[in-house]
């Protein structure tokens, strides 16, 4: 009778636990991206799980007159959608894609004036996020991937048509919480 009351106890504490560990994990994170900073590149990102491992999100980035040294811009927006095959949003490796809109603008050293253009991008991430420390608070991602950007411009009938493509970077730190 005693063996069959722990069995029971034990069959009935291990369904709890894992319930309270998965009710317990975060549900949406923000993140910056502090090494960027230094170079003059500013970038945040927002995430929220959207299933047990699916996450969408949104970030910006923008960089001044770091870019060539002279007075230009970058500025880009993105909603960002992720799929963790691990089965756990927001902790472990991701694969996801990138849809938004990126504006450049730069000062025209002849005129004086200032020109700008800019277009959608889609991109891919590849990306591995950790939840650290004792309630899992805190987010460290890596990642790489890449970004397309496309630009069609006329201009006095003159039409510039642009695409770019370039790789991405993802060294994140944030705090993420339910």
């Amino acid at each position: 009778m005693l063996k069959r009351s722990v069995l029971a106890a034990v069959l009935v504490a291990i369904p709890l636990s894992l319930a309270g560990a998965q009710a317990s994990s975060p549900t949406q994170a923000l993140s910056l991206q502090p090494l960027n900073a230094v170079f003059g590149f500013y970038s945040a990102e927002y995430e929220r799980a959207a299933g047990a491992a699916v996450t969408w999100g949104i970030g910006a980035n923008y960089a001044g007159n770091s870019i060539s040294g002279g007075d230009a811009r970058y500025t880009s927006a993105e909603f960002k959608l992720r799929a963790y095959p691990s089965g756990v949003a927001l902790n472990g490796f991701s694969i996801g894609g990138a849809v938004g809109y990126t504006s450049i603008s730069a000062a025209d050293g002849t005129s004086g004036g200032s020109s700008s253009v800019g277009g959608p991008t889609f991109g891919v991430l590849l990306e591995y996020q950790w939840l650290l420390g004792d309630k899992k608070e805190w987010t460290f991602a890596l990642g790489g991937g890449a970004k397309a950007l496309f630009i069609s411009e006329d201009n006095s009938n003159n039409t510039v048509d642009f695409a770019a493509k370039y790789p991405t970077l993802r060294i994140s730190f944030g705090y993420a919480w339910r």
